[in-house]
């Protein structure tokens, strides 16, 4: 459900990718206290952080080839 729906809108800021905003999320999509604690949430912020890095990451690079070119 992270993957497939909050990562997709992500907007990249470091606010929006603690622990708090993916509790919130998964809270009004139904989780329970349970569901909420311990390393289940963490894991779901390891990834937001993850995906977030490895996309600017790939940006990095195709703007050093593109620079590359151009010079």
């Amino acid at each position: 459900m992270i993957e497939g729906e909050m990562l997709p809108v992500h907007n990249g800021s470091t606010t929006t990718k603690t622990g708090t905003v993916i509790k919130k999320f998964l809270k009004s999509k139904g989780a329970d206290k349970r569901q909420l604690a311990g390393t289940w949430v963490k894991k779901a912020e390891k990834m937001v952080w993850f995906r977030n890095y490895s996309k600017l990451a790939k940006i990095g690079h195709l703007q050093q080839e593109c620079a590359m070119l151009l010079h």
